[in-house]
């Protein structure tokens, strides 16, 4: 059995003549599909983070009122007081 080897210098190979075919792949045209996304999740982002700053830098309530002589109903749910035993045997 003879096998034959074939060596060859890095020298000696030829660079490729043709172009590449990789490069034709990206086009720009497709970048403009996906402009209104990037515009909708930028403005979202830039519209949270503004928000989180503005409620930062003021005092500003957000279950309603601070004070409880207030006429507007206020958006935090009542609160039920504790039933303590006593009461209940008071009660039958």
């Amino acid at each position: 059995m003879s096998s034959i080897t074939h060596t060859t210098s890095l020298s000696a190979v030829a660079p490729p003549s043709a172009r590449r075919l990789d490069k034709q792949r990206y086009q720009w045209g497709s970048s403009l599909l996906l402009l209104p996304a990037g515009i909708l999740i930028a403005a979202v982002f830039v519209y949270g983070v503004g928000y989180s700053i503005y409620l930062g830098l003021t005092n500003l309530s957000l279950l309603g009122s601070a004070s409880s002589s207030s006429t507007a109903p206020s958006a935090a749910p009542s609160r039920i007081s504790p039933v303590s035993a006593s009461s209940i045997s008071s009660a039958r």
